[in-house]
C-alpha cells in the first residue's frame, strides 16, 4: 500500500479511508486521454458507461434475489 501511495503521490491514510465514490472522483478528475507523458493510448472498444450500467444491473438483480429469499424466510416463520 505504501508503494501505491507513493506512486499516486497521496498519503497512505487516503488509500485506507478511500470510498468507491472517492475513487471514481479521483479517476475522473485525473484521467486525461490527451496526456503526452504516456506512450500508451487507451481507446476502449466498448462504452465504459455500458459496463457500469451492466454492473449496477447485476448488483440490483442480486439484491432483488436477497429480498426474495428474506421474504420467503419470513413467510416460512409465520
Amino acid at each position: 500500500m505504501n508503494k501505491v501511495a507513493a506512486v499516486l503521490q497521496i498519503p497512505v491514510e487516503a488509500l485506507k479511508n478511500m470510498t468507491d465514490e472517492a475513487a471514481v472522483n479521483i479517476v475522473a478528475n485525473t484521467f486525461n486521454s490527451h496526456d503526452t507523458s504516456t506512450s500508451i493510448s487507451y481507446y476502449p472498444t466498448f462504452n465504459p458507461i455500458d459496463k457500469v450500467v451492466e454492473l449496477y444491473e447485476r448488483m440490483l438483480k442480486t439484491e432483488q434475489e436477497k429480498v426474495s429469499l428474506l421474504q420467503e424466510a419470513l413467510r416460512d416463520k409465520k
